[in-house]
């Protein structure tokens, strides 16, 4: 198998256009995202982040 394990502020920089650069752009548009991964602990890190920013956490 082979691929890209996704680190949470790549996954993060997908979602915020503002921290998108050329180079961040330009590698991810090279890349089958089919092969791209996101860890157990990565998605954590999302959904508590995301229940901070709701005051739920």
């Amino acid at each position: 198998m082979t691929g890209f394990l996704l680190d949470t502020n790549v996954v993060s920089a997908l979602r915020n256009p503002q921290k998108q650069g050329s180079p961040f752009e330009q590698w991810l548009g090279s890349q089958d995202l089919r092969k791209c991964y996101v860890s157990a602990l990565t998605w954590m890190e999302i959904e508590v982040g995301a229940l901070k920013k709701l005051g739920k956490c």
